[in-house]
């Protein structure tokens, strides 16, 4: 799981790829997820 206080550099966050996730646009959440992976 991804911590909700997580941004990338383009401002993305969890809420933004939970939208994507509901409008089934499964393979752009999947690479806004991978963005957010900082090694935390």
């Amino acid at each position: 799981m991804v911590p909700a206080d997580i941004v990338n550099e383009a401002g993305v966050t969890v809420v933004d790829v939970r939208e994507y996730l509901d409008h089934d646009e499964w393979e752009v959440a999947l690479d806004l997820l991978a963005d957010l992976d900082t090694g935390w």
